[in-house]
């Protein structure tokens, strides 16, 4: 199982696999805070942002000569999904230009 300072995102489907066959056999619920499908929805979501947010830097980087948006750092946002609420850490860029399409501000 993974521990609370291992990112997310250097994991495999196989160890989140595991996590969720482990959970369940515990008791855990589906969903939830503490649901055993929170951190595989977290991964995923966060993986297609940050896809997203690389898409967008290299179209403004081919748009632009001089000083390119590059990423900024991290936030924390909350989302609704079908199996609970879940925490995310997306991506932000410098200038504020991005978008995201994928959860919207």
């Amino acid at each position: 199982m993974a521990t609370k300072k291992q990112a997310t995102t250097d994991r495999r489907f196989s160890d989140f696999e595991s996590d969720i066959i482990e959970g369940l056999l515990s008791g855990k619920p589906l969903g939830g805070r503490d649901g055993v499908f929170t951190n595989l929805i977290k991964h995923v979501v966060e993986a297609a942002m940050d896809a997203e947010l690389g898409n967008h830097l290299q179209f403004e980087a081919s748009q632009l000569d001089a000083n390119p948006d590059k990423r900024n750092g991290k936030a924390f946002k909350r989302i609704k999904t079908d199996f609970g609420e879940a925490r995310i850490k997306p991506s932000r860029d410098r200038t504020g230009t991005y978008e995201p399409q994928t959860v919207g501000k």
